[in-house]
């Protein structure tokens, strides 16, 4: 019997053991769940309205997805808001880290790559004017 063996006959044994209380803990939260559901759908809705607002309904048809799928998940209607999830490219994917954990500079952002306003003194410096030297006088 190998290693692989070993773990999952462990695994199984452990999800035997715990199904009894699993059970129980379900039919204990069973009431809570279902309050919890009809206090998010105006929390969802409220919320929904709020990110539309703070946008300027830019992101309307986003917002009405995603708000439908909530609401589906937590039972409210059948979850589909028609246009929803047709367009792929609605929300563009979160680029990927890059080795070194190194971020990403966002694109677009012209601030992100221009230099700081003021540099930096050099070492030893103890000028108070942040290491700017003065500007001669115009002749």
């Amino acid at each position: 019997m190998g290693f692989l063996d070993k773990a999952r006959e462990a695994a199984e044994n452990a999800l035997e053991k715990a199904a009894p209380h699993l059970e129980k803990a379900k039919e204990k939260a069973g009431p809570h769940l279902e309050k919890a559901k009809e206090k998010a759908g105006p929390l969802v809705e409220k919320a929904a309205g709020k990110v539309d607002q703070a946008t300027g309904g830019k992101y309307h048809d986003q917002i009405d997805g995603v708000k439908g799928k909530v609401e589906g998940a937590l039972g409210h209607g059948d979850g589909t808001v028609p246009g929803a999830g047709t367009r792929p490219d609605a929300v563009p994917p979160v680029p990927p880290v890059p080795p070194g954990g190194d971020t990403l500079k966002p694109q677009g952002n012209p601030a992100a790559s221009q230099p700081p306003a003021t540099p930096p003194a050099p070492p030893g410096d103890d000028r108070k004017d942040g290491g700017v030297p003065p500007v001669p006088p115009p002749n």
